[in-house]
């Protein structure tokens, strides 16, 4: 059996237009676009339907939402919208569709022509944001609560109710 186009996407063996990666997938601008922006989500792991692996496609969502997120902010549309929907391609993925005011793509219109430059252009955006909120995130996590003894709890307390 051949290898599925994503799998090789995964792989990096196929260029892509990639701006998220964590350890449970990837997301890449759709080439052929039905607006500005339209990605796709796909998991590093090859399964073909969401049910398939269950604690998989709920970190897939979780990730979405980061990315639908990103898109937001960088792209300011006026919605996104997630789908699933069936697909040539046997690799389970999501399609973010960003919705802008005058034009509402319809997930069966055809795709927008779009040179390489603007994808590029698109590309670089995200990846900036992506970059800035992973070490935001990174940063939140090295704040680490002080462990402290009942002894120290209670002469804090008491500190601070006679102050």
């Amino acid at each position: 059996m051949e290898e599925c186009i994503f799998c090789k996407i995964v792989k990096n063996e196929i260029k892509s237009f990639k701006f998220y990666e964590d350890e449970n997938c990837i997301a890449i601008l759709d080439i052929m676009p039905r607006s500005k922006g339209m990605s796709l989500v796909i998991p590093k792991k090859h399964i073909e339907n969401i049910d398939e692996e269950e604690e998989l496609s709920k970190k897939i969502f979780e990730s979405s939402l980061k990315i639908i997120k990103t898109i937001k902010k960088v792209l300011n549309p006026f919605e996104v919208v997630v789908s699933n929907y069936p697909s040539q391609i046997k690799h389970f993925h999501l399609r973010i569709y960003p919705f802008y005011e005058k034009e509402i793509p319809l997930i069966e219109s055809q795709p927008k022509k779009v040179e390489e430059r603007e994808l590029e252009e698109t590309l670089n955006l995200l990846k900036t944001c992506v970059e800035t909120t992973k070490s935001v995130e990174e940063k939140k996590e090295e704040v680490k609560e002080i462990e402290r003894s009942k002894e120290e709890i209670y002469w804090i307390k008491r500190s601070i109710s006679l102050g």
